[in-house]
């Protein structure tokens, strides 16, 4: 009975096939095909393509969480809020064929990644969008919980970690454990 309740805690919490067959081998010693896992799944009559919520529900239900507290979280933990509030929706992000207009981001060392690619994506589609403008940059006050996350993060003895895998990539042991 072990098995079918792992199966359906991680068909709830949204786990693909492999990572839920990954879960029953590594913490509960049980070992199945992906064949067995499906078979499995059709008696629990748990399936992922059936059943979705209807779209204009998810954007309602969405649009009520970003006007709470949880606006700096990204697209994982929304998509589990949606799941543990019994709202089917896809973890999948549709290509509509179209880019932002104008993408925001402070200085830091990955928004010029950014700023590369949403350049690119412009030229691409021909935007109407300035190349010059298609990318703006601001102050970097709406990362203020992030950046006090990692500056509690180091004073707390992470820095000393973060040097010690360091060093070890530097004389390639970490590449050979890996």
């Amino acid at each position: 009975m072990v098995r079918e309740e792992v199966i359906f805690v991680c068909h709830y919490l949204g786990f693909s096939q492999r990572e839920t067959l990954e879960v029953l081998s590594h913490n509960y010693g049980i070992f199945l095909s992906q064949r067995q896992l499906r078979r499995i799944l059709r008696q629990l009559n748990l399936y992922r393509r059936i059943r979705r919520t209807d779209i204009l529900n998810v954007a309602e239900f969405i649009s009520d969480r970003l006007n709470e507290s949880v606006m700096c979280h990204g697209y994982r933990f929304m998509h589990l809020k949606c799941i543990l509030n019994g709202i089917s929706v896809s973890r999948e992000i549709e290509d509509n064929g179209y880019c932002p207009e104008i993408l925001r981001g402070d200085r830091g060392t990955e928004n010029d990644n950014a700023r590369q690619i949403q350049t690119f994506f412009h030229y691409m589609q021909q935007n109407t969008t300035s190349l010059h403008n298609c990318f703006l940059y601001g102050k970097s006050t709406a990362n203020q919980r992030i950046e006090s996350f990692w500056r509690q993060l180091r004073s707390q003895k992470l820095e000393f970690w973060i040097s010690f895998f360091h060093e070890l990539k530097n004389q390639d042991i970490l590449m050979a454990i890996v």
